[in-house]
């Protein structure tokens, strides 16, 4: 297999309850040399994390789609560092600015936790995303974005679509041993939400880290499959397309632990 990078866990140090984060990613196969579509960041204090998914399309234009989505993320984490911003859509419009020099389309999904409220508030835009874990259920789960199926909404370069105006924002409090999970479409379009549960409750006393490699691992497995009847199949028969299988794409995780 095929791995990217599984950065060390990052801890939030004041206040009440402290978040602990951790990233992975596996590149497409068949993108491992230019690292893939997808980008993501946790700020240093593990507050704030985003994951974006650079849209594929750009490569029939010669247009390497990471360089859009990287911008955003790189932008995100440098404005939230700075600035000490506590709103994930101002965020997300921040870095949208930011990157209009650069072409490319891409989804975005930016949360951070409010420590003076345990509240975890989260702006999502596209198909990327994120579920809320607590006592082996989910708490809550972000909607997926989509203009019609397999092309999820997306800023950039000619998209009419605005953070300002087409992202969902969500927020909730939370409390210890709640568990995060944020990723792109390669790791929702391939685990069905039962066995990411099933994943989190066995690896629930392991590292961040080695939960979200757990998670990228399996989503790579099975979208190599041909016979799986994955989330990205279910959805596919219900927009009467024919699909077997999983779907091949990049996979980021990054999980937190409130704790």
């Amino acid at each position: 297999m095929i791995k990217k990078k599984n950065k060390k866990e990052k801890k939030s140090t004041t206040g009440r309850l402290i978040l602990v984060s951790s990233l992975h990613q596996i590149p497409h196969p068949a993108k491992k040399e230019k690292k893939g579509e997808d980008a993501a960041f946790i700020t240093e204090n593990g507050l704030c994390m985003g994951v974006f998914d650079g849209v594929g399309e750009w490569n029939t234009r010669g247009i390497n789609p990471r360089e859009y989505s990287e911008k955003l993320s790189v932008s995100s984490k440098e404005f939230v560092e700075k600035s000490k911003s506590q709103d994930p859509l101002q965020i997300m419009k921040t870095a949208y600015k930011e990157a209009e020099s650069v072409i490319g389309t891409s989804t975005a999904c930016i949360a951070l936790f409010q420590q003076e409220s345990n509240s975890f508030v989260a702006c999502n835009l596209g198909d990327s995303g994120f579920l809320i874990v607590r006592d082996n259920k989910v708490l809550l789960k972000s909607k997926e974005q989509q203009v019609k199926f397999n092309v999820p909404y997306q800023i950039g370069t000619g998209s009419e679509i605005k953070p300002e105006t087409h992202s969902d924002s969500y927020t909730i409090t939370l409390q210890h041993g709640d568990i995060i999970i944020m990723g792109s479409d390669g790791l929702f379009d391939n685990i069905k939400e039962k066995t990411i549960l099933s994943i989190v409750e066995k690896g629930r006393k392991k590292s961040t880290a080695a939960l979200a490699k757990s998670l990228a691992k399996k989503a790579f497995e099975l979208s190599q499959s041909l016979r799986v009847k994955s989330p990205f199949a279910q959805a596919a028969a219900q927009a009467n397309v024919k699909w077997t299988g999983g779907k091949k794409d990049d996979i980021t995780v990054i999980v937190s632990l409130v704790q």
